[in-house]
């Protein structure tokens, strides 16, 4: 609880130095208070799982933009298909304020290796008025983990376990080109795939 008052505090701060210098930011920070911050530390459904995120990319989902805010070295090593990279540390350039801005067309999901960088984006991006945002719950680590490498359930686990199993073994086999058994333990490492990202139509319903 100590860590997230100081984080709190931390983010209170950046919003000051935020409305002196991006002016285009300071309406959105002046409305954000501690006990507003609170309720965003506090907000669960800013989570999105790696079955949520697999499903999209593998409906070609084109309205989903993926936010790798780790370090440019860590990104170029493996991300998700499709994902650019913005390091947190430059989630307030102007180039990059204004990819935000299109949250309204877009939905953006910031990830990171668990969700704790990732966390710390979607705060500051929120607390700064920025809306239809979300985090990779567990980030990479889960993205291999869970999705990559799919346990089987015990034989007495429900038909809802089962099919989440199944629905892996599938993405797994999808994103990595394993062969078609009962184990994806072979999966190799994500890398990069440039998928063009189109606008939405205005006027097209939002998810």
């Amino acid at each position: 609880m100590k860590k997230t008052s100081i984080f709190i505090l931390t983010l209170l701060f950046i919003g000051g130095l935020w409305s002196a210098f991006l002016p285009n930011v300071q309406t959105h920070v002046e409305r954000v208070n501690a006990k507003d911050l609170l309720n965003l530390v506090n907000y669960s459904e800013r989570y999105l799982s790696v079955d949520d995120i697999a499903r999209s990319l593998m409906q070609q989902d084109q309205f989903l933009l993926l936010i790798d805010v780790r370090k440019p070295e860590q990104y170029k090593e493996f991300t998700l298909p499709g994902a650019i990279n913005i390091p947190i540390d430059s989630l307030f350039l102007q180039k990059n304020l204004q990819l935000l801005s299109g949250a309204d067309v877009y939905t953006i999901v910031f990830f990171s290796n668990g969700s704790s960088l990732a966390d710390k984006a979607w705060l500051i991006a929120t607390a700064a008025g920025y809306n239809n945002l979300y985090v990779l719950k567990g980030g990479l680590n889960a993205w291999f983990n869970e999705l990559l490498q799919p346990k089987r359930p015990a034989d007495w686990a429900t038909k809802e376990e089962f099919d989440k199993y199944n629905f892996r073994l599938a993405a797994a086999r999808y994103f990595t080109g394993a062969s078609g058994t009962d184990d994806a333990t072979s999966s190799k490492p994500v890398v990069k795939v440039q998928v063009p990202v189109k606008k939405k139509q205005v006027g097209g319903g939002c998810e």
